[in-house]
């Protein structure tokens, strides 16, 4: 009789070997088609950022260039390997091995080389190791790399901040010869990476030795007003889809790469007063009572949600409201990292709604700072906290929820957005 477990182990190990399998078929066809086409790669790394950033270099470069870019979420070496080939669904991995043929099929006899097509991609590692990682950037081989923060996230794969470190380093190393490394300055751990590029170095961000940097300026209407500059040219942008200061930053490392592939610096910035961040990463979204709802429901860490709640202070609104949910992965610090940000809360917000296993620390940072009990409230989970919010809203109140994944405040947003007419 078949030990349960045995089995079990027998069948995880055909899954691996039949997606390395697949990986390595999907980078030899990768590496023929880039090698045919030549297209400009921009790859994007960091511990958070990486989709905003992508999603804001697209929209700067869709007037120029055909753009190829992930869609969803998942973003594995296959994954990646697909964006690059255009086969853009996301497929399961048994879909994909039926589906492989037809990707070959496509790849080798429907070549058209195009002089401005561009490929923008995210690259993550699951654990230090990042053997996937490695192999995908050893496969492209971008010309830019963009690395836009290493934060304390997901300690419970890479254990220290240095790990996270040294793996997203690999990308700039990774670079093709005369690549150019396009390095977040407000992060003193990225900055540091330029020792490890190979060729040459683009600053950017709100630091004053920035080479692309941006200033937020006093804003009249919803929304951002900023100050974009690089070297002798600058620019006075409003940005009335971002709302996050922490939005800048990424709009200033899509712009610096835009300019390295060619696009002029006033046209980036002009471009800029389109932006829109992705789904749930910061969108504005209408509330019911005539609320606005800002959705930044898609994941949480301790610098993501300072930028958001210094986005909530700066809003103009009756009632503020912010409803914040367990940031996970941070290891031993998250309860001082709860506090923390319960801390900044209580000079950010009116109403403070803590939800999930750690709210408890949220609520205990808020009362430190001085935030009245009466105006902090504590809930088991997302559509408990809608429904502690329903009561209190009033029109144009702004209500900013931000939380990692799992903390599921997608559900508070379904519940407190206007219905469709």
């Amino acid at each position: 009789m078949i030990d349960p477990s045995e089995a079990r182990a027998r069948l995880r190990s055909q899954r691996i070997r039949r997606r390395r399998r697949i990986r390595r078929i999907l980078g030899a066809l990768t590496r023929w088609h880039l090698l045919r086409t030549r297209p400009r790669v921009v790859g994007v790394t960091g511990s958070f950022g990486k989709t905003t950033t992508v999603s804001f270099l697209e929209r700067i470069l869709e007037d120029r260039f055909e753009v190829r870019a992930p869609r969803g979420d998942t973003m594995t070496g296959c994954q990646t390997y697909l964006t690059v080939l255009g086969e853009t669904a996301l497929v399961r991995l048994g879909d994909l091995a039926r589906a492989l043929p037809g990707v070959a099929v496509r790849t080798l006899f429907r070549i058209r080389r195009k002089p401005h097509r561009a490929i923008l991609l995210e690259f993550r590692a699951q654990h230090a190791k990042g053997r996937v990682m490695d192999e995908v950037i050893r496969t492209v081989r971008p010309e830019i790399g963009i690395v836009t923060a290493i934060e304390g996230v997901h300690l419970t794969h890479f254990k220290t901040i240095e790990a996270v470190a040294e793996t997203k380093g690999r990308l700039v190393e990774g670079l093709r010869e005369g690549g150019i490394a396009i390095l977040n300055a407000d992060d003193e751990r990225v900055r540091a990476l330029r020792s490890r590029a190979r060729g040459k170095v683009l600053l950017y961000g709100t630091a004053p030795d920035a080479d692309v940097r941006g200033t937020l300026l006093e804003s009249a209407g919803p929304g951002l007003r900023v100050r974009v500059s690089h070297g002798d040219a600058s620019a006075d942008v409003d940005l009335p889809g971002l709302w996050n200061p922490g939005h800048l930053v990424c709009a200033l490392g899509a712009l610096a790469a835009a300019e390295c592939l060619g696009v002029p610096f006033a046209e980036a910035a002009a471009a800029l007063s389109q932006l829109c961040p992705p789904a749930r990463r910061g969108n504005r979204v209408p509330g019911i009572l005539g609320s606005t709802l800002v959705d930044d429901t898609y994941n949480a860490n301790p610098r993501s949600v300072a930028a958001a709640l210094a986005g909530l202070a700066r809003a103009k609104s009756p009632l503020r409201i912010a409803i914040l949910g367990d940031m996970l992965e941070l290891g031993s610090a998250e309860a001082e990292a709860h506090r923390a940000a319960g801390r900044l809360a209580a000079g950010a917000c009116d109403l403070l709604v803590c939800v999930g296993r750690l709210a408890r620390f949220f609520a205990e940072g808020a009362r430190e700072a001085g935030m009245p009990p009466d105006r902090i409230l504590e809930a088991a989970n997302a559509p408990a906290a809608a429904a502690a919010v329903l009561p209190r809203l009033v029109p144009g109140a702004i209500v900013w929820l931000k939380g990692s994944h799992d903390a599921r405040l997608d559900l508070a947003v379904k519940a407190l957005r206007r219905p469709m007419a």
